[in-house]
């Protein structure tokens, strides 16, 4: 039917490898909008596969907004469906946010750029180029331009009280490229992946496209619920967290699950993937160690520049164990051999001479000062049944509203008022990512980017589109 053919042998799922071919056929138009599904009965008998294995293929679509289902009907395709991209439920939608003209800049994710010191970081790139010699216009090692990775290890080791080699420091081209590497080293056919519930998107996606095994752990207050990784039953090949500042939902792992995760890894032979992608931005303690420092030989730890600095410079690095070190050049080269040069030694240049230390102090105190006003506008604003979740560090916060639902529409309704907001609702973590009831009732905004003085009225406005 509709030439789908699965293969048995393979090692990816039934379920991912028809979840796959029913998105191609959507996005191909042959199967068309508003057009019904096949029951599952009719495709589970067509493909000689069972009929679980048809339904949850179908509501690995539903959740990701490709088809719906209507009662006495079936699964029908969504309306402009074919237009939508894998990750339609990931972040800003940034095509329609575009498309208007936005006041108020909620967006998750983005610094501050207007307050970074261009002028200086132009003068550095010019220093580069001008010490620019002739084996640096050709290939370089794909592990990094090395007084870089020195400044890597100094820095964290000022700013984090961790001890890293420099041998053991890979720079990437953002987290991203990193997590794609990472999954490359850790997938295994026999054993499972896990990771936070929500998420970070994108490692999703990147496990689906590696087909896989996987299975989501809830986050609460504390961070990721280690016992429930104590009671999988399966062999695990790693764990993805975000210790610093769990992503989306903003809570801190406590220092009682950061031992007892590291200890399990160790006693399961698993790694720990960590994410620190904004863990320089704390606003009532100094930063936290990272994971790593507890067991260097168990974790693997990325870093980027994106919040930090400014998400165009593309650059990031990861500490490895050493046993991934060939791995992961081997991987370097086969996709895309290194990261500039040039912009390597700029960075290079801004982290020896310490300029990063006093951009991120006086970031923070700037991010610091906007996250009060925003706290201050939405105890003011917002209904009294409000809760803040993780307004300790990062560049965004959470907000349970009870009682309220902040799904496509509202999100499309904010943009139409000339606010934006990131489109990152829990509920399209319902079934296959979040083990309890859809939460509609969570809005997540950024502060990094809005103007300090426009965040009181920006606040009043979503509360009156509430």
């Amino acid at each position: 039917m509709y030439g789908i053919k699965l293969c048995r042998s393979s090692s990816v799922s039934l379920v991912n490898q028809l979840y796959s071919a029913l998105i191609d056929l959507i996005r191909q138009g042959v199967l068309k909008e508003q057009e019904r599904l096949p029951s599952t009965r009719e495709l589970a008998k067509e493909l000689a596969i069972s009929r679980n294995t048809i339904n949850e293929a179908y509501e690995l679509l539903v959740t990701e907004g490709y088809i719906y289902s209507k009662a006495g009907v079936g699964y029908i395709v969504q309306k402009n469906c074919a237009e939508k991209h894998v990750q339609v439920c990931c972040f800003s939608k940034e095509k329609e946010k575009r498309a208007y003209h936005i006041e108020y800049d909620f967006t998750l994710g983005v610094p501050d750029v207007l307050s970074f010191p261009f002028l200086l970081w132009n003068s550095y790139q010019k220093k580069a180029l001008m010490q620019f010699k002739k084996e640096d216009f050709v290939y370089s090692d794909p592990q990094g331009y090395l007084p870089l990775r020195q400044e890597i290890a100094r820095w964290l080791f000022r700013s984090r009280g961790v001890q890293v080699r420099e041998e053991d420091i890979f720079i990437t081209a953002g987290t991203t490229q990193a997590l794609n590497f990472c999954l490359e080293l850790l997938k295994s056919s026999q054993k499972t992946f896990l990771f936070e519930n929500p998420c970070y998107y994108p490692v999703v996606q990147i496990l689906k496209r590696l087909g896989c095994t996987y299975q989501s752990i809830c986050v609460d207050n504390e961070g990721i619920d280690v016992s429930k990784i104590h009671a999988c039953k399966k062999e695990i090949c790693g764990c993805y967290v975000t210790p610093s500042h769990q992503f989306p939902m903003g809570s801190i792992l406590s220092d009682k699950r950061r031992m007892e995760l590291v200890n399990l890894a160790k006693e399961r032979d698993f790694y720990i993937l960590e994410d620190d992608y904004d863990g320089e931005f704390r606003y009532h303690q100094s930063p936290l160690s990272p994971l790593f420092s507890l067991c260097p030989e168990r974790v693997i730890y990325m870093g980027t520049f994106s919040k930090t600095l400014f998400p165009a410079l593309r650059l990031g690095f990861i500490v490895l164990p050493k046993k991934f070190h060939d791995q992961w050049k081997m991987l370097r080269c086969v996709y895309d051999r290194q990261s500039p040069i040039h912009e390597q030694m700029t960075l290079a240049f801004f982290l020896q001479e310490r300029k990063i230390d006093v951009h991120i102090r006086k970031m923070t105190k700037m991010y610091g000062k906007k996250l009060q006003i925003l706290l201050d506008s939405i105890k003011k604003y917002f209904p009294a049944q409000t809760t803040f979740l993780g307004n300790n560090a990062g560049i965004h916060i959470a907000l349970r509203v009870e009682g309220a639902k902040f799904d496509e529409k509202f999100y499309e309704e904010c943009l139409a008022h000339t606010i934006a907001l990131s489109f990152y609702p829990c509920k399209f973590y319902q079934k296959e990512y979040i083990a309890h009831k859809a939460e509609q009732d969570i809005l997540f905004l950024g502060y990094g980017a809005i103007v300090e003085s426009q965040i009181e009225n920006g606040v009043k406005k979503l509360a009156e589109l509430l």
